[in-house]
């Protein structure tokens, strides 16, 4: 957890030198932030993953001028070669990282990180697919050897009640 909070702490650290800055309040809030739904360093964004394959278009301020923000304009204007989804598994299994993905036989791509939903039999994952991939569309995530169905869906997997 100590990890991961630092890694959020750099995230805003960054945010705020992108320009947003509520960025800046948020440093202290990042301990508990630590979730299925939010990429986490290593995984679901790194030096080889940009944010826009990691669907983090909100955060980048591509007005301004920045090592890599080149790259990044590219990919937004011709699209990426991989795309982070939401994953549900529909048969009994549990979705790790490095497992890959597979429609009608062809690998489109690999999970990034997966949990069990304590108390449920629900298996959620995050995972990179090829961009033709739609919500909806039913893939197979390989667990060992077997095949196991899944569902891309949003990435949204709690919904998170909060009162005013």
């Amino acid at each position: 957890a100590y990890q991961q909070n630092l890694h959020f702490k750099q995230f805003f650290k960054v945010l705020e030198l992108l320009g947003k800055p509520w960025a800046k309040d948020m440093e202290h809030v990042a301990f508990g932030m630590v979730s299925l739904d939010m990429p986490l360093y290593g995984h679901e964004i790194s030096q080889d993953i940009t944010p826009v394959e990691a669907g983090l278009n909100y955060a980048l301020d591509l007005s301004k001028d920045f090592i890599g923000a080149d790259v990044l304009r590219k990919q937004k204007e011709e699209g990426v070669n991989r795309k982070l989804v939401g994953i549900e598994l529909i048969e009994r299994g549990i979705a790790r990282g490095d497992y890959k993905l597979f429609s009608e036989g062809k690998e489109i791509g690999v999970i990034t990180t997966g949990y069990m939903i304590p108390n449920t039999s629900n298996c959620y994952a995050l995972g990179f697919v090829t961009p033709d991939k739609k919500i909806g569309d039913i893939i197979e995530v390989q667990i060992r050897k077997n095949m196991v169905k899944a569902k891309i869906r949003n990435k949204k997997f709690l919904n998170k009640k909060y009162v005013k």
